[in-house]
């Protein structure tokens, strides 16, 4: 995994060369929920997660639905997807 540092993201100027190692610091991964049709999804979702807790010390998983974060487990997730398209329909 490549990183870029934060001075340079914030400055649009390209590094000379990328971070090798991501800093031990917390990650938060936010998730589109209109993206999460199956459980599948879901557990593909905790698989790229796992893959970043590798190089992190905490991984922090959040649901973010217009400007609401959510903190869910599957059941949560599943249970808003169903709220979402309910929403769809009757729009």
């Amino acid at each position: 995994m490549k990183a870029w540092p934060r001075q340079n993201l914030l400055q649009n100027d390209p590094p000379q060369q990328p971070i090798t190692q991501v800093p031990k610091t917390p990650a938060i991964c936010y998730v589109d929920v209109a993206t999460l049709d199956t459980k599948q999804d879901f557990a593909n979702l905790l698989t790229d997660i796992k893959l970043l807790a590798a190089d992190v010390d905490l991984v922090r998983a959040e649901v973010q639905m217009d400007t609401d974060r959510i903190r869910a487990s599957e059941e949560d997730i599943l249970d808003i997807r169903q709220d979402v398209y309910v929403t769809k329909d009757t729009v």
